[in-house]
């Protein structure tokens, strides 16, 4: 499954039936499609959907094979095609460093047989998807990335040509999209929770449910330790810090005003090590020296904005709501790993995941993540 990634900001911010034709989709967005039917839009993540299944004998795979999904084979040259829908599709690239590669390529594949699971269920409760539909989406794509017109449409035509896919592949990835949508929505659908519930689960979500603490920053980024804490000693002494900011910090975006990272900023947008400075320090005070990808950092904390508990009354709403989610996604889980664990999915030695039973890998500034 997926894990989502924070966006960068400004420059120091860091920011998936058995006798019919094999079809190419790789259910990488299987997560993004859960997180959206049960509008989970804060989550980072979701629980493993595999737990650890029993060992049992399988007879060994066929030369040629990637893996098999119960008697279904799918050859390394079919492996090789759906992936290059993949990559047309969702820009999914493989590392270049051969560990990456490797790692890109067992991910991939565990992504394929899941995406086969589900698409096997989706059979077996009639999950028919209109051509319509599909080809209405696929035009909205190709309008936004390309263009309108026939000249968008002529652009994503030879986009797919060069690499290496064609139209009816890419078509047929939306519509397992929308049928692993339905899937799920038909799996989840009966989860329900009682207002009566909700005075027992308050206290597991009031953290969620308030507003967290924030912080107006402004920051310098020097290239060595020495010159951070040379810079930190400075400010410590009273030089202005806007004014050293302006003449020393390598972040174009924000030395020209004296530093400042813009609007209040909570600690999760943030680089671990440096939200753990910025969030101890007092208001008025600098803290540092902290190391990000971007260099070294010495920042200021200008104003701290505090954070709000959540109120029973006022949040219950939004209560009944996370609570459902919750649930649905364990809903899920528990269907996805009961259905998995019948599935008889075999992988060759160079496709096997490093976790076979574990959930698929996404095939995928303020000091931030």
């Amino acid at each position: 499954m997926l894990t989502l990634e924070r966006p960068r900001a400004a420059s120091t911010v860091e920011k998936f039936r058995s006798p019919k034709p094999p079809r190419t989709r790789l259910r990488r967005v299987l997560v993004g499609i859960l997180v959206a039917l049960v509008t989970l839009a804060s989550a980072l993540g979701v629980p493993a959907l595999m737990g650890a299944f029993p060992s049992v004998y399988t007879p060994p795979l066929p030369d040629g094979a990637a893996f098999a999904v119960g008697g279904r084979v799918i050859t390394t040259a079919e492996y090789d095609k759906r992936l290059k829908t993949i990559q047309a599709l969702y820009g999914a690239q493989a590392p270049t460093d051969p560990a990456g590669a490797d790692r890109f390529r067992r991910d991939a594949a565990k992504a394929m047989a899941v995406a086969d699971v589900m698409e096997n269920a989706e059979a077996d409760r009639n999950i028919v998807i209109p051509d319509t539909k599909v080809r209405q989406q696929l035009t909205d794509m190709i309008s936004a990335q390309y263009g309108p017109g026939p000249d968008g449409y002529q652009k994503f035509t030879a986009g797919l040509a060069q690499a290496g896919s064609s139209e009816p592949e890419v078509l047929d990835e939306l519509r397992q999209q929308y049928a692993s949508a339905e899937l799920i929505k038909q799996v989840t659908d009966p989860v329900q929770v009682q207002d009566s519930e909700l005075p027992a689960e308050f206290p597991k979500y009031a953290a969620r449910l308030g507003s967290p603490e924030q912080r107006k920053l402004s920051n310098i980024v020097v290239p060595t330790q020495d010159q951070a804490n040379d810079i930190l000693n400075q400010v410590r002494g009273g030089a202005p810090f806007a004014d050293l900011a302006r003449s020393q910090s390598l972040d174009g975006a924000t030395k020209a005003a004296g530093g400042d990272l813009g609007d209040p900023i909570t600690a999760d947008k943030l680089q671990t090590s440096y939200a753990q400075a910025a969030f101890a320090a007092p208001k008025g005070q600098p803290f540092g020296p902290v190391q990000t990808s971007q260099g070294w950092n010495v920042g200021l904390v200008t104003d701290v904005i505090p954070g709000k508990p959540a109120d029973f009354a006022q949040s219950q709403l939004q209560l009944k709501q996370a609570v459902l989610n919750d649930r649905k996604i364990a809903a899920w889980s528990s269907w996805l790993q009961s259905t998995l664990r019948s599935a008889g999915i075999r992988y060759a030695d160079p496709y096997r995941p490093a976790d076979p039973d574990g959930a698929p890998a996404g095939l995928g500034g303020t000091p931030g993540q």
